[in-house]
């Protein structure tokens, strides 16, 4: 398995870096004291996009002339595109709802185009913001936000809580499919129950965003989501389009649904139509994991089954046959069920946000008329529509060959 970037500074890395270190520590501190202000302004109508842009530019230019020749560290360049993601995005935001088309920000500022796209090269990411630099990356203790709203650094904290719970359950998981753990050891039941008791945090995570503080304001605003999604429009670097920072890009999630096997031909194409919007690390993780046999890959192996076996034998063979197998099987069995159930609340749960803090506070937007989108409620940022992603929370949920095998084996 390829091993993932060092987010830790060596020598070989920060070698002649101390001035470009010290540009991203002023350009951090601009985003995190300058730019929710300017936001709300134009949002007011009292600043011009394009006099956002004049504030912007100092930035950007810079940035080039630190740049400009030179080979960089892959963290080094993910640092230096961190700070320049968030206002380049919200130009963008501002200038789609102004009525100009997608990249018109990027054209305002003067070097900003070559700048992204020699940054993402060098970063091995995409030439522009992500979820990464957005959410895995940004510092709770001084976070970059677009609205230096509490809202958000909550979904900044939850995207962190649910890419490290997903972390641990993918590399639990990973020594079964590898082979390094028989199926049907007690060591590949804990790493199932492992996985299954993170599943169900991550459940509770999603649940939280509907609860209420002690203001008695809920942890994220109905109507808030559907706005603060617009700063991360799509636009075009190179002649190539790229959408913004996406919580649903998290790869642990990816490769989480191919090694439990809860996954279906249309799944794995959504899969891979994110493979390019990820790390080139975390791209080779998710497309090792889709090669490596799932968990269900390894109950049937251990069964002596094929798929077609499973799809065409009564419910009664099927519970007879898995009987035959023991007691201790039987605890992989229920051990794997109480997973993917886990899986599936979460992924209902997920789809209830979906339809609340996108689908209808973007359909009450739309009926007060009050404002235009530059991202529109109804499809995913990557452009995926919402029929999709409920098809994915239904494939999680009821998967047509691992409920089948959950169904009859409970018949005995």
């Amino acid at each position: 398995m390829m091993q993932h970037v060092s987010h830790d500074w060596g020598i070989a890395a920060l070698s002649g870096a101390g001035e470009s270190l010290r540009w991203i520590e002023r350009a951090k501190t601009w985003v995190v004291d300058t730019l929710p202000g300017l936001n709300v302004d134009v949002q007011a109508g009292q600043l011009a996009p394009h006099e956002m842009a004049a504030l912007i530019q100092p930035w950007v230019s810079e940035a080039n002339g630190l740049v400009r020749g030179r080979k960089l560290h892959p963290w080094l360049a993910r640092r230096r595109l961190q700070p320049l993601g968030f206002p380049i995005s919200a130009l963008e935001k501002h200038f789609r709802e102004n009525g100009q088309p997608a990249g018109t920000g990027l054209a305002c500022l003067s070097g900003a185009e070559d700048l992204l796209f020699w940054l993402g090269k060098m970063a091995q990411h995409p030439p522009r913001d992500s979820h990464y630099t957005n959410y895995l990356w940004n510092s709770l203790e001084q976070p970059l936000t677009y609205t230096g709203s509490q809202q958000e650094i909550f979904f900044i904290d939850m995207v962190q809580q649910t890419h490290e719970l997903h972390g641990q359950s993918y590399q639990a998981l990973l020594e079964v499919c590898e082979g390094d753990l028989d199926i049907d050891s007690p060591a590949a039941i804990e790493a199932i129950r492992l996985a299954t008791k993170n599943t169900l945090v991550v459940r509770d995570l999603y649940r939280s965003f509907f609860m209420k503080g002690a203001t008695g304001e809920r942890n994220m605003a109905l109507d808030f989501f559907v706005q603060f999604r617009t700063f991360k429009p799509p636009f075009p670097v190179k002649g190539t389009t790229w959408t913004g920072a996406n919580a649903g890009n998290v790869a642990y999630q990816m490769g989480l649904d191919c090694l439990m096997g809860t996954i279906v031909d249309e799944h794995m194409n959504f899969i891979n139509g994110r493979l390019r919007l990820l790390t080139n690390e975390d791209r080779c993780m998710v497309v090792d994991a889709q090669e490596l046999p799932s968990l269900l890959d390894c109950i049937l192996e251990r069964l002596a089954l094929s798929r077609s076996d499973l799809e065409a034998w009564s419910d009664e063979a099927v519970g007879r046959y898995v009987a035959q197998h023991g007691p201790n099987f039987q605890r992989v069995i229920d051990a794997y069920d109480a997973l993917v159930k886990a899986a599936g609340e979460m992924s209902a749960i997920h789809w209830s946000l979906v339809k609340n803090y996108v689908i209808r506070a973007g359909e009450r937007l739309d009926a007060s008329g009050k404002t235009t989108l530059a991202v529109p409620h109804k499809a995913g940022l990557t452009g995926t529509s919402h029929g999709q992603l409920q098809q994915i929370m239904e494939m999680r949920r009821n998967h047509p060959i691992i409920s089948k095998l959950f169904s009859k084996a409970k018949t005995t």
